[in-house]
């Protein structure tokens, strides 16, 4: 479509149908007869960009960007756009629906015109009175500025991260992220990884509003208040700087005399979540707050602190809207920068007929994918590893419901404490790039690829990986709360991410959210799967032999330390196990994953002797991932054998202790923590 002005006029329902006819751009005004954003249903177009990740000037349908992350329009129609990425550039959409390049093109800090300007991972855009454009340059650590005619000058830091206030040319931030102009000329700046914000006095002078040493929550005057990784700030119609506080899901507000609220916040109990990680904002003509979030929705908050869903909040909506400019009629405009694409949404007409989405959403469907050449997360990278979980299979959500979600990423085995390789060079883009740390699923994403269950930044013994790119975050105490890894850090292929966790494997995804792509496209070296893919009835806990036949591929073993052999006749071998592997990683055993294969109670097979070996299993045990099983060794028998004797002595051990405690307070707890068993008396002397 023409692309409404193509920036400044989001302004007409009926433009659509003349997408062919010259387009008059209107200027913005400052008083609209438009109803409030959250009084009507959005319609969302298609406005630049083809969702392919690219450098294309020209035509609004067909230009190609890599990561617009900000825009910012001015009074004339013309929408800026900072496109990171391999770009670096600093584009403009112009009324007459044609796309180029301002400022930029190479990676690097360089003052300049036009293309011997260079910059670095460019984000957040500001417009002052007079028409100069700011850039948080977010790889440099610096505020640059701008003119009309493409003249780009460093308005403060050095290109270094680190943090101190005082004149231009000697102060210091930490990935700024998002910029606003005050009413006095001020150019104000959400200092992301310094959690804090921070002003360019037109004299040049910077110095710090709010915020401390360490990421916090915390109201109060500026030094004492707290942000944790603030990304966007503008100002409203009171003149306060109202923050977007990423990581703590809230927006705050800082006055004039630099004291801090929070005007919004997500409650522990909201299962919603609208305002989760809010990463950009804009405020209507009417005075309310617009916010982007990197969950992909847009939001509107009213000034009773309400949240409104705009779109993306019931509806699949936009992958990461970290730009928002308002145009004329309250129309809205999104640069959505996973899918390099930019958006316009503004009122559906009266007929229930029109669409909600006119154009493509998220990215191109043949965007290309990452160069992986083969190579696999761990060393070596070009020899085969174990695969032992692949996309589709069903996974439990670990609250009883063993079919909560399909599988989406390939899980590739390693050991706990292995070191996980980037199998693609790649640039980070998303602000909050790493998450869960200390958990199961901690993890780090990278362009398109994710890399999850893993010590992010930390070898086998907690040991720091480069500092330079692997930034350690320490809480009040000084304990390690988690790891940053800054927009803008590159990698390349083999460069250390991080140690597997106790997970055992390094879990591949490959996409952007809601848009996930099948890992096997990838190419893993020697990789092959020969299972094809079926949906079939649901198994229960103690299956038929037609079940077991119809559904347990051959060559299956039960996830036993003494591997079982179990094949779709009904028969099962305990000398030998054949190394068949491969076909086991993806089944879920229909017996408890203890350390012998417990047999189904009901199945029409004859149960083994041994009740030790061949239990009845509950219910609950049958949603349990099956861990793939080394080959047997032929004195599997006699290795299980000495583990029963040795439960025996232990269990005996236990009785004999349980004897000793004193009889008023005889309570025993017994832990097992790996293989090795440990019991304890309560109250025992």
């Amino acid at each position: 479509m023409a692309a409404i002005g193509l920036a400044g006029a989001v302004v007409a329902a009926a433009w659509i149908g003349l997408r062919s006819k010259p387009v008059v751009v209107q200027p913005v005004r400052a008083a609209v007869d438009a109803p409030p954003l959250l009084d009507w249903k959005p319609r969302v177009a298609a406005l630049a960009g083809d969702g392919h990740v690219g450098w294309r000037d020209g035509a609004a349908a067909q230009a190609q960007f890599a990561d617009p992350y900000g825009v910012a329009l001015d009074p004339h129609g013309t929408l800026y756009v900072s496109d990171g990425g391999d770009n670096d550039r600093i584009r403009a959409l112009r009324p007459d629906g044609t796309v180029a390049t301002l400022a930029g093109g190479v990676e690097g800090f360089q003052d300049g015109q036009g293309a011997a300007a260079r910059f670095d991972t460019p984000s957040g855009l500001a417009l002052d009175a007079t028409g100069n454009l700011y850039v948080a340059d977010t790889g440099n650590h610096a505020i640059r500025k701008v003119t009309p005619d493409g003249v780009v000058t460093t308005l403060a830091g050095t290109g270094a991260p680190g943090y101190r206030d005082g004149p231009g040319a000697q102060a210091q931030f930490d990935g700024p992220m998002g910029l606003a102009v005050d009413g006095a000329g001020r150019v104000i700046v959400a200092d992301a990884y310094n959690d804090r914000i921070r002003a360019i006095a037109p004299d040049g002078q910077v110095t710090t509003l709010a915020g401390g040493a360490s990421p916090g929550d915390a109201d109060g005057p500026g030094a004492q208040a707290r942000f944790d990784t603030p990304c966007a700030v503008l100002v409203d119609a009171q003149g306060r700087i109202v923050v977007a506080d990423t990581r703590n899901d809230a927006l705050r507000a800082i006055d004039a005399a630099g004291n801090v609220t929070t005007l919004v916040h997500v409650a522990p109990g909201d299962v919603e979540k609208m305002l989760h990680r809010p990463v950009s904002l804009a405020r209507t003509n009417e005075g309310n707050l617009v916010v982007g979030t990197l969950a992909g929705a847009v939001v509107e908050v009213a000034a009773d602190a309400t949240v409104h869903a705009v779109f993306g909040v019931q509806e699949h909506g936009f992958v990461r809207p970290t730009g928002l400019a308002i145009g004329p009629s309250s129309g809205l405009i999104v640069a959505d920068s996973a899918s390099s694409r930019l958006h316009a949404v503004w009122p559906r007409g009266a007929s229930a007929a029109d669409p909600l989405v006119e154009g493509a959403l998220g990215p191109a469907p043949d965007r290309p994918l990452p160069d992986a050449g083969g190579r696999w997360p761990v060393r070596p990278q070009l020899a085969w590893h174990e695969v032992v979980g692949t996309i589709g299979e069903d996974r439990g959500d670990g609250k009883g419901e063993s079919r909560d979600h399909f599988h989406d990423g390939l899980d590739v085995r390693g050991d706990i404490g292995q070191e996980v390789v980037a199998i693609a060079a790649g640039k980070v883009s998303n602000p909050l790039s790493t998450y869960g740390f200390g958990q199961i699923n901690e993890g780090l994403s990278i362009g398109s690829l994710a890399y999850v269950h893993m010590h992010v930044g930390r070898g086998a013994h907690g040991a720091a990986l480069d500092p330079t790119r692997f930034v350690p975050v320490r809480d009040e105490a000084g304990k390690l709360a988690r790891m940053r890894v800054r927009r803008g850090a590159r990698f390349a292929v083999g460069d250390v991410l991080g140690s597997i966790n106790q997970m055992a494997h390094v879990h591949l995804w490959m996409g952007v959210p809601g848009y996930g792509l099948n890992p096997l496209a990838l190419g893993l070296r020697d990789f092959r799967d020969t299972v094809a893919p079926s949906i079939g009835a649901s198994r229960s806990a103690t299956p038929t032999t037609s079940a077991w036949s119809s559904a347990r591929p051959v060559g299956c073993c039960c996830p036993a330390a003494s591997c079982r052999w179990w094949s779709t006749r009904g028969t099962r071998s305990t000398a030998t196990c054949r190394a068949a592997v491969s076909a086991c990683t993806a089944w879920r055993c229909s017996g408890c994953a203890r350390t012998a294969c417990r047999w189904p109670a009901s199945s029409s097979r004859a149960r083994p002797s041994s009740s030790r070996a061949c239990r009845a299993t509950s219910s609950s045990r049958t949603s349990m991932p099956t861990r793939a099983a080394s080959p047997c060794r032929a004195t599997a028998r006699r290795t299980s054998a000495t583990r029963s004797a040795t439960r025996r002595t232990r269990e005996r051990s236990t009785l004999s202790r349980r004897r000793r405690c004193p009889p008023a307070t005889t309570r025993c707890a017994s832990s097992r923590r790996t293989s090795r068993a440990t019991r304890r008396c309560a109250g025992a002397t």
